[in-house]
C-alpha cells in the first residue's frame, strides 16, 4: 500500500515534468517559431517521451497556450503595499526581470510581429486580456483608498503604463534600470491625478461638414469686337498716276 508520502513524490515529479515541458516549449517557440513548433521536437528537447506530452496535452495549441499561461501566471502577481505607486513599481520590476529572459523576450517581439489573425496572436490576445483584468485591481484599489479620482480611465492610465515599458524593455538596447521605470512611473501617475486622465462620455463623431459650394460671380460678359474683314485690315497702297 502507497503511502501519502509516496503520492506527493509523485506530484512533485509531476511538476517538475510539467514545468520542464512548458519551459522547453517557450524555448523552442523563441527558436523555430509557432509554424514549425512540433511536439516531437518539445519532447525530444526536454527528453521526455512524447507520448507522455500528448497525453497531457493532445495538440499543439494546447501545448503553446499552456506554456503560455503559465508565463503569464508568473507575471499577474500583483502587490498590494498600500501605495499606487510602490505597487506599480514592485510590478513593472518584475515584468522586466521575467522579459530578460532572451527566450521570452523573443517569444514576445514574436507576438508583436505576428497577424492578429494568426493563431499566436489569438492565443497571446487571450491571455493578455486575462492579465489586464489582474492588473486592474491595483487601480481599483488606488481609486478606493482616494489616490485616484473615481473617474480615472483605468484602462487608459494602464495602456500608457505599459506602452512605455514594454517599449523599453523589449527594444532598447540597454537594460532599463529601477529608475528608469520609476521616472515613467512617475510621469503617467501626475497624468493620472489631472483631469485628461478623466473618463470622456462617448459622443457620437460630429457629422463631417460638407464642402462650401463655390459663390458663383456673375462674370461681366466681354465686350466683343466687330469682325472686320481681311481686307480692311489691309492699308490701301496709294495709286500711281
Amino acid at each position: 500500500m502507497r503511502g501519502c508520502g509516496d503520492v506527493a513524490v509523485k506530484q512533485v515529479r509531476g511538476e517538475r515534468l510539467v514545468n520542464k515541458v512548458l519551459d522547453t516549449t517557450v524555448e523552442e517557440l523563441s527558436r523555430v517559431g509557432y509554424e514549425t513548433l512540433s511536439i516531437e521536437a518539445v519532447a525530444a528537447r526536454a527528453d521526455v517521451n512524447k507520448t507522455t506530452v500528448y497525453r497531457r496535452w493532445p495538440t499543439k495549441r494546447d501545448l503553446v497556450k499552456a506554456a503560455l499561461e503559465r508565463v503569464a501566471r508568473c507575471q499577474t502577481m500583483v502587490p498590494d503595499t498600500g501605495d499606487l505607486r510602490t505597487d506599480m513599481l514592485q510590478h513593472v520590476s518584475a515584468l522586466r526581470d521575467d522579459a530578460e529572459s532572451p527566450a521570452l523576450k523573443s517569444v514576445i517581439r514574436m507576438v508583436f510581429a505576428a497577424d492578429q489573425h494568426t493563431e499566436l496572436a489569438q492565443l497571446a490576445a487571450h491571455i493578455r486580456a486575462e492579465k489586464e483584468l489582474t492588473a486592474r485591481a491595483m487601480y481599483q484599489r488606488a481609486i478606493a483608498r482616494g489616490e485616484l479620482h473615481p473617474d480615472t480611465d483605468i484602462e487608459l492610465v494602464h495602456d500608457v503604463l505599459f506602452g512605455a515599458i514594454q517599449h523599453l524593455v523589449l527594444f532598447h538596447p540597454e537594460p532599463c534600470p529601477d529608475t528608469q521605470l520609476a521616472q515613467v512611473i512617475d510621469m503617467v501617475l501626475v497624468s493620472a491625478s489631472s483631469e485628461m486622465a478623466r473618463r470622456r462620455p462617448t459622443l457620437e463623431p460630429p457629422p463631417s461638414p460638407s464642402m462650401p459650394r463655390a459663390s458663383r460671380t456673375t462674370a461681366t460678359p466681354r465686350s466683343k469686337k466687330p469682325r472686320t474683314s481681311a481686307s480692311s485690315d489691309v492699308r490701301r497702297r496709294p495709286r500711281r498716276h
